[in-house]
């Protein structure tokens, strides 16, 4: 009878041995990236922790993109609406013109808001 993962750290675990034993029945090659020292580091000590190494997780990751047909999660940058550039211009534009009202206390700015 086949056993299967409990837990979180069961099921990486799992995985992790699926993938080394998937891959040590195919031909292998030796590839190489180049990592921030930093990002190495702390990526080594995290994926230690689930019981994986960067060999392992970067197998696991491009086995997800060719199984999925793209990269297995989302990258991408908040690129501001044309509204929201007008509005963060404008702020600029009042934060640097020494004619604009400027408050420090918050109850005297809505008593002249509300007049």
């Amino acid at each position: 009878m086949a056993t299967y993962p409990v837990n979180m750290i069961d099921n990486v675990h799992y995985l992790s041995y699926n993938c080394i034993e998937a891959v040590s029945n195919m031909a292998t090659t030796n590839f190489s990236i180049r990592l921030d020292t930093e990002v190495k580091k702390r990526s080594e000590i995290m994926l230690s922790e689930m019981g994986l190494n960067i060999s392992t997780a970067v197998n696991v990751f491009l086995r997800q993109m060719l199984r999925q047909g793209k990269i297995p999660f989302e990258i991408g940058v908040d690129i501001p609406t044309a509204e929201t550039k007008e509005a963060l211009d404008e702020a600029r534009r009042l934060a640097a013109d020494p004619n604009v009202q400027g408050y420090t206390d918050v109850h005297k700015m809505f008593t002249d808001i509300l007049k």
